[in-house]
């Protein structure tokens, strides 16, 4: 047992001895920066000027390396702009060490600063370790071999500028891990995040996995069980789960599977982009229930879902098509069209959308406050608008259409009301002893509108109560959330309905008598409805006025007039 023991001891000190020699010879036998000559002309190769302004040293845990100080690079070909690097680490192979070849099969990189003018320059330097089944190799004039054959690639800490034109894209904080990486179509892993820093606003977060690959004579890169994470553009982070291919020739990408999912809605399609200039794009979706809160800025519309969405678009020379956006909405369904012209300094839209069987009092619970407003309405518009941004946008708006309201109820004011209390100053009655609902039961509204700005003008509606008829205009300002509506009323018979009242003046039985219906949407009241003062002026002044002026009572009955008239 102990020359056993003495003999593993003994095996022991000699591996140490060795593994120390090794290192002994690695340290001084061989000096790294020897061979900066040999990568530079590596890169040169691939058209990239580099200067290692750094020392190389020997890195040996966790794996044996060498260390590359600050570094500088260009390729004015590649429209790669003087860029650098911190540091990085090139791991090696022991086995081709030991025979004198310095053949790299790991970098890493961090602290790098590209300035690029072109995509293509990424690709180049995408390129540059990827070699395929012939690495890169330089031989020094002592005939020692220098081979890039990276078969892992990280970077870290790394910002990345695009200038392109007037605009800049800004990415960073990168990271990037890859592990395989070959020209020649083998699928390979990807993982990579950033951040985009725009010009103005805030910036996004951008996290993305792939299984890709990448055919070097084709110049075709495939996306295999692709996911990407977007933080920073929507209020919930965005997820994007694609297969495709992306062909670099002719600059189109080509997605036969697109899945967006937004919390608990997906959307799913496919399509196509051509991402040279000009762009095109050609996208086809359809979902599930999607929330609305999840798109748009917060206190913008609360709740607001749409159910079952389908979209299709296509945009050719800075020209967006919408063929199609449709989904269900507040109990009914949408459909519209639209084109975007971004072509000139200004961006132009036209539109047409239809709406059926939209609940109203749903729909002005997203779009305004204190509107006590019930129905079923249906709509056809189309209109013009121009604008930079949404508020330039509603500003510029211009629409034309009709819609149909049906079983209309105006919670908090009753327009019957305002009628016999007319008719009751009229004909001398008391005042009604039943206390009178607090709203209104129209009639089916029908009725041309047009829009002007956030303001929506009622051309010609037609409306009733019972056995009054309505029918007028008026506009109501979405903005300021206010309404100035006019209505002929006229009595056909001689009561309004039948919970209403008697009517036997023949003053204002089938006469038409104007109403002036106006008042915020918070205000709105018993109140709100008034007959246009002209029309009583002239109605009174003759037979009614002139027995007021004799008669006990006077200051009563004026009191009542000048109630009613709201003066």
């Amino acid at each position: 047992m102990k020359t056993l023991l003495k003999v593993i001891l003994a095996c022991i000190v000699v591996i140490a001895v060795l593994i120390g020699g090794a290192i002994a010879y690695l340290m001084f036998a061989l000096d790294p920066n020897s061979y900066k000559p040999q990568l530079e002309e590596a890169a040169r190769q691939q058209g990239v000027e580099l200067e290692i302004a750094g020392e190389l040293g020997w890195s040996l845990w966790p794996n044996l390396a060498i260390t590359l100080g600050e570094t500088r690079f260009a390729g004015e070909e590649h429209g790669l702009r003087p860029s650098s690097l911190r540091e990085a680490n090139l791991v090696l192979s022991w086995s081709d060490l030991l025979h004198k070849r310095i053949a790299v099969k790991a970098l890493a990189i961090d602290g790098a600063d590209l300035h690029l003018t072109s995509l293509d320059s990424g690709a180049a330097i995408a390129a540059t370790p990827a070699t395929g089944e012939q690495p890169l190799e330089a031989t020094t004039a002592e005939g020692q071999t220098f081979s890039l054959a990276v078969d892992k690639l990280t970077v870290a800490s790394s910002r990345l500028r695009l200038e392109q034109g007037d605009s800049t894209l800004l990415l960073d904080n990168i990271d990037f891990n890859t592990s395989g990486v070959s020209l020649d179509g083998n699928a390979f892993p990807l993982a990579l995040s950033f951040r985009y820093q725009p010009d103005e606003g805030d910036s996004l977060q951008a996290n993305i996995i792939a299984t890709a690959s990448y055919d070097q004579s084709s110049e075709k890169l495939g996306l295999q069980d692709s996911l990407i994470e977007i933080t920073g553009l929507l209020p919930d982070t965005l997820r994007l789960a694609l297969k495709g291919t992306v062909e670099l020739a002719t600059e189109t990408a080509r997605f036969h599977s697109l899945v967006i999912d937004l919390s608990d809605s997906r959307l799913s399609g496919d399509a196509t982009l051509n991402y040279s200039d000009p762009l095109a794009l050609d996208l086809v979706l359809k979902g599930t229930d999607l929330n609305l809160d999840q798109l748009l800025p917060q206190d913008t519309i609360a709740g607001m879902t749409l159910t079952n969405p389908a979209l299709r678009l296509n945009a050719r020379n800075g020209v967006f098509t919408l063929q199609e956006l449709s989904a269900g909405l507040f109990g009914g369904h949408f459909n519209s069209q639209a084109t975007v012209d971004t072509r000139g300094n200004t961006p132009t839209l036209r539109f047409n959308a239809n709406l059926d069987s939209i609940d109203v009092a749903t729909a002005l619970d997203h779009i305004a406050e204190d509107v006590d407003l019930a129905g079923t309405l249906a709509m056809a518009l189309e209109g013009t608008s121009r604008g930079n941004d949404g508020d330039a946008l509603l500003a510029n708006l211009l629409a034309a259409g009709n819609l149909q309201v049906i079983g209309l109820h105006l919670g908090n004011i009753n327009v019957e009301q305002s009628y016999c209390e007319l008719a009751a100053l009229v004909e001398r009655k008391g005042e009604r002893e039943a206390p009178w609902p607090k709203g209104t039961h129209l009639n089916d509204l029908t009725s041309d509108f047009r829009m002007e700005g956030p303001v929506l003008h009622l051309d010609d509606y037609s409306t009733g109560i019972g056995n009054i008829s309505l029918r007028g205009n008026g506009a109501i300002d979405i903005d300021h959330q206010t309404f100035d509506v006019r209505a002929i009323t006229r009595l056909d018979g001689d009561r309004t309905s039948a919970e209403g009242c008697e009517v036997k003046s023949t003053r204002v039985r089938d006469k038409d008598i104007p109403f002036v219906c106006k008042d915020s949407f918070a205000d709105a009241g018993a109140g709100s409805c008034k007959p246009d003062p002209a029309f009583v002026r002239n109605l009174l002044q003759s037979e009614i006025l002139d027995r007021l002026g004799g008669e006990e009572g006077e200051g009563s009955l004026e009191d009542r007039l000048r109630g009613l008239l709201g003066r």
